[in-house]
């Protein structure tokens, strides 16, 4: 996530930056990001991260086996049938998106992740019900701190030696890594 995260932002200056003033305005407001409900107020920061979990999800593709026969509006589906859900598809989806699904938008999620898109499954980065992650919420505060902790210290941008190449090894990672290149900031935040 965090390579995706550094990536999306990297490539979007304008979102690293509005990111950063809400992170730096918090932190000057209330002090360091230590509890619960100041990780709370970091709206835009959880917006991009549900953007980028959208766009990059973390397991793109989920199996299941049917356990008894059922239908998908026309398709029958027998049990014991192999089916998989490509989240990566779905989440790209200019239908469930709108024609900007693979630009990077997290205004998108301003008002939550179901009201995004059309479907209310449509968005579903850790699987969705009963089998979903057991990580996914530790997973998301825990980005939204490393996330946080960066554009506290640190302005980014893509290096040219970057080449996009994500693959499945287990989760969705770029093949290459992110090369990027990192600017400390000063004791003012720029």
């Amino acid at each position: 996530l965090y390579s995706w995260v550094m990536l999306l932002l990297a490539m979007n200056p304008e979102w690293q930056e509005k990111a950063r003033v809400e992170v730096l305005e918090l932190v000057a407001k209330e002090g360091p990001l230590d509890n619960a409900k100041a990780l709370e107020r970091l709206k835009l920061v959880e917006m991009l991260i549900m953007e980028t979990l959208r766009l990059y999800p973390p397991i793109p593709i989920i199996p299941r086996v049917a356990l008894k026969d059922c239908y998908v509006d026309h398709l029958f589906i027998p049990k014991g049938l192999a089916v998989s859900v490509h989240n990566t598809v779905i989440q790209h989806s200019a239908e469930m998106w709108g024609e900007d699904a693979n630009e990077f938008n997290p205004g998108r999620f301003a008002n939550g992740s179901v009201a995004a898109c059309k479907h209310p499954m449509a968005f579903m980065p850790f699987s969705f019900g009963a089998r979903a992650c057991i990580g996914r919420v530790y997973s998301q505060v825990q980005a939204k701190i490393v996330v946080a902790f960066l554009l506290q210290r640190f302005r980014w941008s893509m290096s040219p030696d970057y080449r996009h190449n994500p693959i499945v090894a287990g989760t969705l990672v770029p093949k290459n890594g992110v090369p990027i290149v990192l600017t400390l900031l000063g004791a003012k935040g720029d």
